[in-house]
């Protein structure tokens, strides 16, 4: 039978049982737009205490039209458990922060809700007022930290077939010894504000169906569905969400929104009204958008020709009241402790603590960033200790880049360090950057404009010259973490259903128009046919004009990383190829992950390959300080990526502009940084396309703060930076320099009155 006779006996292809879609649909509105007919308003009333024990939260005079819904009035369940924790829709009998929501306020005018809340009144057990009134208690007792997630790797030599006491005195003995050493503290707290609309919800329950429709912007249905279901006592497959346009991206969103779902889906069952909640932005910086510090000690060891003999690292996450993400996040923290580079011992000690502070959050496509702004600052540091050793000998200077370049494990393997990740293409982006920045000269250059001891702005103050320096950062970016617990790579699959020779119908978690536009265009190059017609199960238009998708058990913006979307997609249309002559329509064709990613990463040993695939980037920053202002401006940024292939080169550039934007708008606080000029480079390999999500707020950051740290020979150690660092940073290496000088002078009369003593003396046993 011919092709051209097998499409016209194709019978239509028979559509999938309805049963296998949940009620999930996506709208392209802001939640915050929609209204519906007699909608009461809602806010979340919250503990005004950090510890301790509510018994009653009530208002003197009840006004009509106004509702509070706490704790005994959930229909439900209001303490969950699922696949990340335990969750409570409101506490008062343990309370952990002061913020926790307690309830939740419903009324008719939303002008009047803040009012209402400001009268409620609260009771606390004995205990809690005991805690507040003693006079030995200036502030709430906070209870002893829990420790939420561990991590431990020791790598190399000198821990092999060792005991802890024996690799601990070998490791103390080796940085005792070694040539160089340094030991830097690094703090990141880069906040993660995306200053669009807040989280929220509008929950409609319709009590004749028993059925619910939530409109608001989750990023992890299927949680939302269960916790929603629990807390209502609802079938799951009688909530309709309707997923409206998202923008934020951290943990707190990704987790809380289902929470924020379920308080507002039980106030409209309880009030048998449509209920609608909007965060403040005040609510939304304080317990959504909220980060900590990141605390990262780096003690490194080097030899006399720069190789890391080993690095010691210790990471501090105060991971608030609690975190449902705290184990992936150490996690992911360790695996980027060390950078690119393969030092031959490696010691990694990570941990993740509660606090009394509201839940800590990070956003989910640069959750690594802290680790990489420390190796890369550490770096920087490591070379100019090396660099002022080689001025006292005959030694050859190194530049930022031949220092790392000594340091990167180039064989593809990974065989130097525990984490088997390609850093070949680094070679490439140095290369690139040398001959489209002059990078080494640049850095030489202001290595020698500057006269370390006495040629700072406060000691020399008739300056009149900018001081510059140039600072360089490498980092990577991994699709689909191996180590995960929150989802199984195995489980990511796409399906395509060839319907004709010039039809396919793809089944996969997608929403994304642009996404769509890659994929069809790897189809057509793949199939060599540019008439091709793709359809998308789940964008197909209903009555109701939103797009029905199919449901994930995982965060979606794992299933949006355009490096595994497109590896299946590639894979089912050469599979889809080599069948287009041989098989009857339809037939379908299916690709999966599998067991071979699991296999690459022994989560026992906590070594391998973590990632599916990775994306590196180099960032350099120069900068210029001026003399008299003592602030500095960014004169050019740089930013080399390596992703193999850029499917819409357009469009990353777009992107990444838009990220440097908005980081440098936080990288210094209440204040937005400039720059003269930004290039963006790409280098193609031609390869599956690789995520690059990341890149910038792991790279941007170390980069800026090397570059001033260069012209003003001194240190950064945290960001974002404040408005007055630069001049503290100054004043600091003034008062070194004035103690060194003093010292100096100490030792000189201490040898003179050595001199003089031993004249002395020679005198008296003279004769």
């Amino acid at each position: 039978m011919s092709n051209a006779d097998k499409t016209k006996a194709t019978k239509k292809t028979p559509r999938k049982p309805k049963s296998t879609y949940k009620k999930l649909s996506v709208q392209e509105v802001f939640y915050s737009d929609i209204d519906i007919k007699n909608t009461l308003y809602a806010i979340i009333i919250r503990s005004p205490i950090a510890h301790g024990k509510i018994t009653s939260c009530i208002h003197p005079k009840p006004i009509p039209g106004f509702m509070l819904y706490k704790a005994k009035d959930v229909i439900g369940k209001n303490k969950i458990q699922t696949t990340t924790g335990q969750v409570y829709l409101f506490n008062d009998e343990n309370i952990s922060y002061k913020g926790e929501p307690i309830g939740i306020l419903v009324g008719t005018d939303e002008r009047l809700l803040k009012d209402y809340q400001r009268e409620l009144e609260f009771s606390f057990d004995q205990k809690t007022l005991d805690s507040y009134l003693s006079e030995d208690v200036s502030e709430e007792i906070s209870p002893i930290p829990i420790k939420l997630a561990e991590r431990e790797v020791h790598f190399g030599s000198i821990f092999e077939g060792k005991t802890k006491e024996e690799a601990d005195l070998a490791l103390e003995t080796l940085f005792r010894d070694a040539p160089i050493v340094s030991q830097n503290s690094w703090v990141y707290a880069i906040p993660s504000s995306y200053y669009q609309e807040p989280e929220g919800a509008i929950c409609d329950y319709k009590e004749d169906a028993n059925t619910l429709i939530v409109y608001t912007p989750t990023q992890w249905s299927s949680d939302l569905r269960k916790i929603v279901s629990k807390a209502l006592n609802i079938p799951a497959e009688n909530i309709d969400i309707r997923k409206t346009t998202c923008y934020n991206y951290n943990t707190n969103s990704i987790r809380y929104n289902s929470i924020i779902a379920a308080q507002v889906a039980l106030a409209s069952k309880l009030s048998g009204r449509p209920v609608k909640l909007m965060y403040t932005r005040e609510e939304q910086e304080a317990f959504i958008d909220c980060t900590r510090n990141i605390t990262i000690v780096h003690k490194t060891a080097l030899d006399e020709d720069g190789k890391i003999l080993a690095m010691q690292i210790d990471i501090d996450y105060d991971a608030g009241a609690e975190n449902h993400f705290a184990k992936e996040i150490i996690d992911r923290l360790v695996i980027a402790s060390c950078g690119c580079y393969a030092p031959k011992n490696l010691s990694v000690h990570a941990a993740a603590y509660t606090s009394s502070n509201p839940p800590s959050s990070i956003d989910i496509d640069h959750i690594d960033a802290a680790a990489f702004f420390a190796v890369e600052s550490q770096m920087s540091e490591l070379c100019k200790i090396f660099n002022k050793k080689a001025s006292t000998t005959d030694k050859q200077i190194l530049t930022s880049i031949d220092i790392r370049n000594i340091n990167i494990d180039y064989n593809t393997k990974g065989g130097r360090s525990p984490f088997a990740i390609d850093f070949a293409p680094l070679s490439k982006i140095y290369d690139f950057l040398n001959k489209s920045n002059s990078f080494e000269r640049k850095f030489i250059a202001y290595h020698f404009d500057k006269d370390y001891e006495s040629d700072s702005f406060l000691l020399n103050p008739t300056r009149t010259v900018p001081l510059r320096g140039i600072g360089i950062a490498s980092a990577f970016s991994g699709s689909c973490y191996n180590g995960s617990d929150l989802f199984d790579p195995r489980s990511q699959n796409m399906e395509i259903t060839v319907e004709s020779e010039s039809r396919l119908s793809v089944d996969y978690p997608i929403s994304s128009g642009k996404t769509q536009e890659i994929l069809k265009n790897i189809a057509k190059n793949i199939l060599e046919k540019q008439n091709l017609s793709i359809a998308f199960e789940n964008s197909q238009r209903d009555e109701k004009d939103f797009a029905s998708i199919k449901e994930s058990n995982a965060p979606e913006n794992i299933y949006s990383d355009i490096g595994v979307m497109t590896l299946l997609f590639s894979k089912c249309c050469e599979d889809v190829k080599k069948k287009l002559s041989t098989q009857d329509f339809p037939f379908t064709v299916k690709k999966t992950l599998g067991t071979s990613s699991k296999r690459q990463w022994n989560k026992t040993s906590f070594t391998g390959r973590p990632f599916l695939n990775t994306s590196l980037a180099t960032t350099s920053v120069e900068v210029e300080i001026d003399p008299c202002t003592f602030r500095e401006s960014i004169r050019n940024i740089t930013i080399i990526i390596y992703a193999s292939k850029i499917l819409d080169k357009r469009a990353a550039t777009k992107s990444i502009r838009l990220t440097v934007q908005k980081l440098l708008s936080v990288l210094m606080e209440n204040e937005r940084l400039e720059y003269e000029k930004l290039d963006i480079l790409f280098i193609d390999s031609g390869d599956t396309p690789i995520q690059i999500n990341g890149l910038v707020y792991s790279t941007l950051p170390a980069a800026y703060t090397q570059a001033i740290a260069q012209a003003i020979d001194s240190s950064i150690h945290k960001v974002p930076t404040k408005t007055d660092s630069l001049y503290n940073a100054l004043c600091e290496k003034r008062v070194l320099e004035e103690v060194k000088a003093k010292q100096a002078l100490f030792e000189i009369e201490k040898e003179k009155q050595k001199e003089e003593e031993s004249a002395e003396d020679d005198n008296i046993d003279k004769p």
